[in-house]
């Protein structure tokens, strides 16, 4: 995942985070992996719970879950967001994000799928690579966001 994102890129979903940020009391999480291996969707829902993203007092978290060398994405919604909009709403996400990644244009997809619910990243270190650390934390400081990080795979 060594510069997976640019610096210009990075700032980019920061302040899209930060706009979304000032309009909602939800929580929204992006999280990238090189790979997933399997299902999208049961990897990005394992994800959500490992987070405790479902504790929120609304059950207002969304997490973004990217594997952007695998070409995999998945989009999960708690309760009191997914009552609102329905699985439509995430597949029409879903498709626009899609339609951005197969041009390789990954910050573009993630930016536009931001809302003012993000909060954090997960970074998962793989196959015995570490991330570029450094542009991961400029993303994580720019845009005041919490970052967990996951070694288990590296």
């Amino acid at each position: 995942m060594e510069n997976f994102l640019k610096e210009e890129e990075r700032e980019r979903i920061k302040k899209a985070i930060e706009l979304a940020e000032e309009k909602t009391s939800g929580e929204l999480r992006v999280y990238i992996e090189a790979q997933c291996k399997g299902d999208a969707l049961k990897s990005a829902q394992k994800i959500f719970h490992q987070l405790a993203m479902h504790k929120t007092e609304l059950r207002s978290g969304v997490l973004i879950y990217v594997a952007h060398q695998s070409k995999q994405l998945a989009i999960v919604g708690d309760k009191g967001i997914h009552e609102h909009v329905k699985n439509e709403f995430w597949e029409e996400v879903k498709n626009m994000m899609l339609s951005f990644f197969k041009k390789n244009q990954y910050t573009e997809g993630i930016e536009k799928a931001i809302t003012p619910k993000t909060k954090g990243v997960c970074l998962v270190h793989m196959c015995g690579g570490m991330a570029d650390m450094d542009s991961i934390m400029k993303v994580v400081n720019d845009y005041n966001l919490i970052l967990v990080e996951d070694a288990g795979q590296a």
